[in-house]
């Protein structure tokens, strides 16, 4: 009686688990943190491909839009090189 009671969903066992909210929240700043990775990735890629592109403004074999990105990029990865530091010393 109580089993099919289970399985029709009339009945229902309370159950608790705590410390989830810790979990979540640790497996939201990961996240966030890979997505941050691939768009800095992405955007060194870019200037690498700019760089060497023949179109665009050119000054001494380099293209400033491309190196302009790879500065971007290079500012953004120290900035979460820095955070992620910051947040393991805590």
């Amino acid at each position: 009686m109580f089993l099919s009671g289970l399985t029709r969903g009339d009945k229902k066992i309370p159950l608790a688990i705590s410390g989830m909210d810790f979990i979540g929240d640790k497996l939201d700043k990961s996240i966030n943190r890979i997505a941050y990775s691939l768009i800095i990735a992405s955007m060194l890629l870019t200037s690498a491909i700019m760089m060497h592109s023949g179109e665009g403004p050119i000054q001494g074999q380099i293209h400033y839009t491309g190196y302009y990105l790879l500065l971007a990029s290079l500012g953004a990865t120290v900035y979460l090189f820095f955070k992620i530091f910051r947040q393991v010393k805590k």
